[in-house]
Parts: C-alpha cells; sequence; structure tokens
C-alpha cells in the first residue's frame, strides 16, 4: 500500500499502516515525507524521482548509488537542484 502513488490519502487516514521504508520510494509521497522527516529511509529516497529538492536540502544523508540510478537525474537539465547535485557526483 505504501508504494502506491493513489494510496496517499489512505496512509494520511491511517498513520499506523504506512511501511516508511516503501513510501520513502513512493513520488506521490513527498508532502507526507517532508512532514515526518525522522521517519524518512534514505536509501529509498535516493531512488525517488520526485525527491529531487528533499535530496538537495540533505545531501549529507544522499545513499550516492541510488542517486545515480534516480531517472530523474538523467531528464534533460533544467533543474539547478539536478544540476548541484550532479556536480557533487
Amino acid at each position: 500500500l505504501s508504494k502506491n502513488p493513489a494510496a496517499i490519502d489512505l496512509l494520511k487516514e491511517n498513520p499506523d499502516k504506512i511501511d516508511w521504508e516503501l513510501l520513502s520510494g513512493n513520488p506521490a509521497a513527498i508532502e507526507l515525507l517532508k512532514e515526518n522527516p525522522d521517519r524518512i529511509n534514505w536509501l529509498m529516497l535516493s531512488g525517488n524521482p520526485a525527491a529531487i529538492q528533499i535530496l538537495k536540502e540533505n545531501q549529507n544523508k544522499i545513499n550516492w548509488l541510488m542517486l545515480s540510478k534516480n531517472p530523474a537525474i538523467f531528464k534533460p537539465i533544467r533543474d539547478q537542484a539536478i544540476v548541484d547535485i550532479l556536480y557533487m557526483l
């Protein structure tokens, strides 16, 4: 359920059912993850294509191997946040 982008509202209503590891990889869960930064699984978040801004703000927590597999870093580089992260590689 936590991997399902369509389940975010249901998970907000039932936070005891959240698998935070799986949720950290869910592109639709960014706001919920921002509200619960202590629950983030940084390995999974590093591969989340919607998490570039959170990763930029927490570069010391990035799993660089997972980030290298994140499809968002290979899209046309128009976003300065992506450029900044790629520079760190």
